[in-house]
This record gives structure tokens, sequence and C-alpha cells, in this order.
């Protein structure tokens, strides 16, 4: 088996033009060229989202064959060791990415005060929000694009086939557009920001356009109306409206890798607000304060009372 290092470079070599598909094909084996037709796959749809939110892989690549003509061969090479090395570190995670392995499931996991983008291979992107899961079946996605969700993400849907969001809480159904969803135990909150969301629960069914949102407490269910063109926890701000403080609690766990003692407090109160997601104390002071709840740091944990 080839090393990192060498696959590396031929998959940089093929994505510039430099290495034609047989020569790429004798170089690694049959399941490897697999796996460079499918990560060349994602990153070509990856480039043709709207607006992008962050710099692609194929942007690099343009870029640098753009130069190619004005510069002389030593400095051809010297651009072209440039996208070898952005390969080289990025190689690994977009195997990790993606995962093409025998199993069922693709599962993606973002950490404690993590954000995760996925780019799925129908040129969609996922960003995940911290302490979150995403998985779906690799073997029908093709057929059916359907993915669920434990926690909250945003989504960036290309357009084609059904794509369906399963959470415990009900299921969020989109054909293409661009929605943020958030499950956790009695609490269920869906924003659309562009096309249109089919949200389904046990006894609830709604479209819902730009602009519009719907959230579930304990199964109670309330329409809102919103501003943003994007979920304040991109840019690295939790925010909520009337949600309960045992799932503004959930959110500064997974964002600090943190635990909380609320046995003294109730935590069905509703908290509207936001916390930043970087700065612990002040995100601390941001959620407590207002609402007059005293907090005591004991080793990993905070104690809370009235």
């Amino acid at each position: 088996m080839k090393t990192e290092i060498y696959k590396n470079k031929y998959f940089a070599d093929w994505m510039l033009g430099l290495l034609s598909d047989e020569a790429l094909q004798k170089l690694i084996s049959e399941t490897e060229y697999k796996q460079f037709l499918k990560l060349k796959k994602g990153l070509d749809a990856f480039a043709y989202l709207e607006a992008p939110m962050d710099r692609t892989f194929e942007q690099i690549k343009q870029q640098t064959i753009a130069k190619q003509p004005q510069e002389k061969k030593g400095n051809v090479r010297k651009l072209f060791v440039k996208w070898t090395a952005t390969i080289a570190a990025s190689l690994a995670i977009l195997f990790g990415l993606y995962q093409y392995n025998s199993a069922k499931d693709m599962v993606f996991q973002a950490g404690f005060g993590e954000q995760k983008t996925i780019a799925l291979l129908d040129g969609s992107q996922v960003i995940l929000n911290a302490g979150s899961t995403l998985k779906y079946n690799k073997k029908t996605w093709n057929k059916s694009r359907e993915l669920t969700l434990d926690g909250e993400a945003y989504f960036k849907v290309s357009k084609g086939k059904t794509f369906k969001v399963h959470t415990t809480n009900g299921d969020v159904t989109v054909l293409g557009t661009q929605f943020n969803v958030s499950s956790e135990l009695g609490y269920f909150d869906v924003v659309c920001y562009e096309g249109r969301v089919q949200v389904n629960t046990s006894n609830f069914m709604d479209i819902l356009t730009p602009g519009k949102s719907v959230t579930f407490v304990n199964g109670k269910n309330k329409a809102k109306e919103v501003q943003d063109t994007a979920p304040s926890w991109i840019a690295g701000i939790t925010s909520f409206d009337s949600a309960p403080l045992s799932v503004v609690l959930s959110a500064l766990e997974k964002q600090f890798d943190i635990q909380f003692d609320s046995s003294a407090i109730d935590t069905k109160v509703l908290y509207t607000g936001a916390f930043d997601n970087k700065k612990i104390n002040i995100a601390l002071a941001a959620v407590f304060k207002p609402m007059h709840i005293r907090y005591t740091k004991k080793g990993n944990s905070y104690i809370l009372q009235p």
C-alpha cells in the first residue's frame, strides 16, 4: 500500500491535471482510485454552492492553475508544491470526512466547543454545532437523501431529490434550501432561511417559508418570524428566544465541556438572550445574572442556586 505522502502527491498531481486518469490508476489501487473519484466529485460539487461559507479546495485549485501561465517553470513547480502541501494537510481530513469503507452508516460528530463542516457528495453542506451527531446510510444515499440528527445543525441543501432530516422530535423535509434544526429532549426548533421547509411531528405538519420558524416545547408549538439570514451560533453567539433553561444549560455544557448541578432550580423556566461561545465567564454571566441564579464552580461542574 502506498504511503499517505505519495497518495497525497498523486492526488495533487491529478487535481492539477498533471497526471492522467490512466497514469493515476497505475500508481494506486482500484479502491484508492474510486476514493479519489468520490473526493473529486465532492470537491467539484462543493464549489457550486451558493455563497459558500468557507474557502473550498476547488477555489484553491482554480487559483493555483490560473497563476501558472504567468509563471516561469521553476515558479510553477513552487506553486505545485504549495498545492501539494495543501492537499497533504487536508487529504487526511477529507478521507476522514467521507469515510469510504464497508460500514453502512456515515457518522459525524462535533466535539465540545467545536463546529464541524460536512460536504455531502450531492453538493449539500452541513455545519454541526457543538456536541451534535449526524449520520446517514451511504448505500441508499443516491436513492434517498435522508439523515438523522441528534443536536443542532445548519443545512445548505443542493437542489435534487427530497432531502429529509430525522430527529427524535420530528422530521424536516426540503427540496433545496437553507435551514437550521435544533433537537433536544422536549425541545424542537426549526428555522427556514431560504426555500421551503416541511416540518412533521406526531401531531403537527406545516410548511415554513423564508424568515419563518416553529418551536416545540414539550409538545406545544409556537410560530415565529426571524430577521437573521443564518443561525447566530455559526458566528460564535448562541441565542435563544423563550427556550427552557434546560436547553440553555445543555448548550453551555456542549460548548464549554462543563456540567451543571441544577437540582435546586427550576429548569423549565424560559430564557431569552444569548451567550458568547468562546468566553465561558461572560457566557455564564449572560445567562444566569438576568435570571438571578447563583453559580459556584466545583471542579468541572457548576452548582446552581436560586
